[in-house]
């Protein structure tokens, strides 16, 4: 078979609609239906500027489409019976080739289905006994290797982040940032991008700059400054050694062309374990040469993640060097930024040498000395809070004095409810920014005092109208303001119940609209109850 280049010098000819064959393995698996209306539409006015490519065939009269899937559909949608085609002669790897290479210039292929069809590439090259590697197909692509090798990585991460990229919860930038890590971290750092430490559920994900910092902080660990040999390729078996690890950025500078150092490891669990393991080892040998060795931590106290067998600060004195005792011990630190570093300490609360039961009970003069300012502070603020509680029990405040604490508490509600309730009573977002507090003293003046204290308390409660799969709890404190108003929520639950069930019904007939019953509207506050409620 003869193969002709793809050339603008070919004469499209019309061919059928039905004789068109679309390509089983075209990359582009998604199409947006409005996008295909908005095209069909032009099509029909205008006609298609843009000749599709279609593969010809010397020993069988058909055509299978290479480039132009979009086009082709939308001509069918617009009623057409023939589009303006270039025929070609291809071999099936020129053929893959064109169809990727063409979506990509012309149609932003989705990310996943670009990534499925590279594999299909390297799939079909290895049958042919012509492999494919990343660079091979990146200048095919006229990409850079790194473009690849992370599409590539897409499909091979968290299913999670998939359906994710492909739902649009987060961008491909995102993706992109977690596919390069191990796929033991990328659920959590989605959980990150989507959801507040406690669960609320963002309304946009977190900037992709937030992302890198947080995994900057939290998964990017500097290997010169490990504990433990990092050549050692026997410390965890399985793991083998950190200079032959492909979590190791500088094995990938492909992927981590951004990461100045080159020893970063980018598995923090990996390197925890062998973190563990080596101190293991150096108490082994300690112990084993009748030295006496145990575990330290750098925190006071004991948390439910401190070993049962590591002595907080509080059981230990670190030891200066020349000043010895009966009991004195070899500490290995477990965490903090000591972390396996070996120091003398004392553990005997009673020794004479070391005075470990002053420092456990007083520690430093310097921190006497904060302790006692600590007390000092804490008697002074009691006796302010106090006095005003004894001189507000015959005080009658004013108006300004409740908007004052009506400003007070807006200012300290929940930030994820206060944008929320923003959006419910149609104030802008900007009264609750850093800068917003002259326009919010003169918010809450414009609708005047009764009101202001009604939405203060609402703010406090605001917290329960982010609901999520995660916390779908009882609303108790938004059910006790409603009660305190008199406001009916069985009622205003069976009628957003009826709704939904209306939509519901209806979904099968767009044409026709859902009843909406009448919202139940709680009675207008008087001032008398909004100061009790308050």
């Amino acid at each position: 078979m003869n193969t002709v280049a793809i050339s603008t010098d070919y004469q499209p000819k019309m061919i059928a609609v039905s004789e068109l064959q679309e390509s089983p393995d075209n990359p582009r698996q998604s199409f947006d239906k409005v996008a295909l209306d908005e095209l069909a539409r032009s099509i029909k006015s205008e006609g298609i500027q843009v000749p599709l490519i279609v593969r010809i065939f010397d020993d069988e009269a058909r055509y299978e489409l290479i480039a132009g899937h979009r086009r082709l559909r939308a001509a069918r949608i617009a009623g057409q019976t023939a589009v303006p085609c270039i025929l070609r002669r291809f071999t099936d790897e020129e053929a893959r080739t064109a169809r990727i290479i063409e979506n990509l210039l012309r149609e932003d292929l989705q990310p996943l289905d670009e990534a499925e069809a590279y594999q299909q590439m390297f799939a079909a090259a290895g049958a042919d006994h012509h492999p494919l590697t990343p660079a091979d197909l990146a200048a095919k692509i006229g990409k850079p290797e790194s473009y690849v090798r992370l599409r590539l990585k897409l499909l091979a991460g968290e299913p999670a982040v998939q359906d994710a990229l492909r739902k649009q919860h987060i961008t491909l930038g995102h993706a992109l940032e977690l596919a390069r890590l191990d796929k033991s971290l990328q659920k959590d750092l989605l959980k990150f991008c989507l959801y507040t430490p406690w669960g609320q559920k963002r309304e946009t994900p977190v900037s992709i700059a937030e992302l890198k910092k947080h995994i900057a902080q939290n998964v990017m660990l500097v290997l010169a400054s490990a504990p433990f040999k990092t050549d050692d390729a026997t410390l965890i078996p399985n793991a083998g050694a950190c200079t032959d690890c492909k979590n190791r950025t500088g094995n990938n500078r492909v992927l981590f062309s951004d990461v100045k150092q080159g020893d970063v490891c980018t598995l923090p669990s990996c390197f925890q374990a062998k973190v563990a393991r080596s101190i293991d080892i150096t108490l082994e040998q300690l112990r084993a040469a009748n030295t006496p060795a145990v575990k330290i931590t750098d925190s006071y106290s004991r948390s439910s993640q401190t070993p049962n067998d590591a002595l907080t600060t509080s059981q230990y004195e670190v030891v200066a060097k020349g000043r010895s005792c009966d009991a004195l011990k070899v500490g290995i630190y477990i965490d903090g930024q000591q972390q396996g570093k070996r120091v003398n300490i004392c553990t005997n609360s009673k020794c004479t040498v070391h005075k470990v039961s002053a420092a456990m009970s007083t520690t430093t003069p310097g921190q006497k000395e904060k302790r006692a300012k600590a007390r000092k502070e804490a008697a002074v603020r009691a006796r302010i809070f106090a006095a005003i509680h004894a001189a507000a029990s015959d005080v009658d405040l004013e108006d300004a004095d409740y908007l004052l604490l009506a400003e007070y508490a807006l200012t300290r509600a929940d930030h994820n409810g206060l944008m929320k309730l923003t959006k419910l009573l149609g104030w802008p977002k900007d009264l609750f920014g850093w800068d917003g507090k002259t326009k919010l003293r003169a918010k809450l003046n414009e609708i005047g005092v009764d009101l202001a204290v009604v939405i203060a308390l609402l703010a406090s409660v605001s917290h329960e109208l982010s609901v999520n799969e995660f916390n779908i709890g009882k609303a108790e404190r938004l059910e006790a303001l409603a009660k305190a108003f008199s406001v009916n929520t069985a009622t205003i639950r069976n009628e957003v119940e009826a709704e939904l069930a209306a939509k519901t019904a209806t979904k099968s007939s767009p044409a026709s609209k859902p009843t909406v019953t009448s919202k139940t509207t709680a009675p207008a506050p008087k001032k008398a109850i909004a100061k009790k409620a308050q």
